[in-house]
């Protein structure tokens, strides 16, 4: 085996190893609508728009079919500066409490413009 083969397979395993939270969430894209249903502790990934800041960690985000709770802790961000215009992607986890749903942030990040305009082309 090549020393070129044989340090890419090193490689992937490392990176494989060192993400295993992202291997829990799917590259579906899942709706407000649709979280709104699912189990708690349900894995989702969600594109839209953080449209209010609620309180310290409690937003209020937004898709085409409708609004949840979102809590988001400072550091998972990605240090990125998002205001309510910028189309996000957002992984986390469902909780369901007595009377509502919320999704549990893992990672916010702002979509590119290059999918933001693929998005809106639909």
């Amino acid at each position: 085996m090549s020393k070129f083969v044989m340090i890419s397979l090193v490689t992937i395993a490392a990176f494989g190893l060192l993400s295993p939270a992202h291997s829990e969430y799917n590259q579906t894209i899942n709706q407000v609508a649709e979280v709104k249903t699912m189990e708690d502790g349900s894995y989702v990934n969600m594109q839209g728009y953080i449209v209010e800041k609620l309180d310290n960690e409690s937003y209020n985000f937004q898709d085409s079919t409708g609004n949840i709770l979102l809590l988001i802790n400072d550091e998972d961000w990605n240090a990125e500066s998002i205001t309510s215009k910028d189309l996000v992607e957002v992984q986390g986890e469902v909780h369901n409490g007595w009377t509502d749903v919320e999704v549990k942030a893992d990672m916010v990040s702002k979509y590119a413009p290059r999918l933001k305009k693929q998005l809106s082309q639909k």
